[in-house]
């Protein structure tokens, strides 16, 4: 009998002790800091944390490859994407085209994987405007935007599915603050030549959708007025109807790839706002070659929308989130 008992305490013991490394593997502590941001190159599997100001930089190993990190509403959680593959993950586009499953990391040292949910590919996360702390908006391989609920792991709605459309795809989206409105770009098509890129806006509660201008990667503005996007000469803004457009931040964003079509979609700065809306966070090709393929020629920049100045936070860094109030 003793026999027994000590045997079945050794292989409690072992169980407990090879579920604690693996548990232990994923622990990621959260610093007190705003910025979240991709930060890996080649064989790198980090993530990284800076303050707005980019004096305070900390970089968290993991061992898995985290691709477009985003704070929780309440700013005391984390989503990524554990991504597949063994692939060059040093490219700054790669989530879009490589699937994984959503990974949460909260209370400090627990996390839980979104294992029966397989995405196919992520090509943007954002919390879902003030709708819920655990639901997020996800572009699913550029086809699909899905509402998903990262704690219960499981897809709540889906706005827009582009399954049987084979012309173009969705680059990037962002829901209002009370969830009734969602815009979000479209790609006429997948060619090189002659591709036009047109920016929607959805009524989430009829679905009725109009076309209010054209350029990538829109963002509400926390008091939903303001619509940052991403033309074709680099960061602008427009109010929610589309009127008063004008361009803030000059860039190029042809510059980011060489295929010009492709690479505006997938290489261009992603705009994302404080949260008292005077600043916006993003990043920028700062490669002298313009050889704009991977993180490490990316820089991570601020502009605050006041004074029109733009600032450098950090050298080497890509796809930053603000953390929420």
């Amino acid at each position: 009998m003793k026999k027994y008992l000590f045997s079945f305490i050794f292989i409690c013991f072992f169980i407990l002790v090879v579920t604690t490394a693996c548990c232990n593997r994923y622990v990621l502590e959260l610093p007190d800091v705003e910025i979240v941001y991709q930060s890996k190159d080649r064989d790198q599997q980090i993530i990284g944390f800076i303050d707005a100001n980019g004096i305070q930089n900390t970089i968290s190993d993991l061992d898995f490859y985290a691709n477009r990190p985003i704070w929780s509403l309440d700013g005391k959680e984390i989503m990524v994407l554990k991504s597949w593959g063994n692939i060059d993950y040093g490219k700054v586009d790669i989530a879009a085209t490589r699937g994984g499953q959503i990974i949460r990391f909260y209370q400090e040292d627990r996390i839980s994987i979104c294992k029966n949910r397989e995405l196919r590919g992520v090509g943007q996360m954002e919390p879902a405007g003030n709708l819920d702390d655990h639901q997020i908006l996800i572009e699913n391989a550029g086809l699909e935007l899905i509402l998903f609920d990262y704690v219960k792991c499981e897809e709540i709605i889906k706005y827009v599915d582009l399954e049987s459309y084979d012309e173009g795809q969705i680059v990037g989206a962002s829901l209002s603050s009370d969830g009734r409105s969602l815009v979000y770009a479209l790609s006429s098509s997948l060619e090189e030549e002659d591709i036009e890129y047109i920016i929607n806006i959805m009524d989430t509660q009829s679905m009725e959708v109009r076309a209010i201008g054209s350029g990538v990667y829109p963002s509400w503005s926390p008091d939903d007025q303001w619509i940052a996007y991403v033309g074709w000469d680099g960061i602008r803004m427009m109010e929610s109807d589309g009127m008063h457009d004008r361009l803030i931040v000059e860039y190029d964003s042809t510059i980011d790839y060489p295929l010009r079509g492709m690479g505006f979609m997938t290489t261009s700065p992603i705009p994302q706002w404080s949260p008292d809306g005077e600043w916006l966070v993003y990043h920028k090709c700062t490669s002298v070659t313009k050889d704009c393929e991977y993180i490490k020629v990316f820089s991570i920049f601020k502009f605050e929308l006041s004074t029109g100045r733009e600032f450098l936070i950090l050298e080497g860094g890509a796809y930053p989130d603000w953390k929420g109030d």
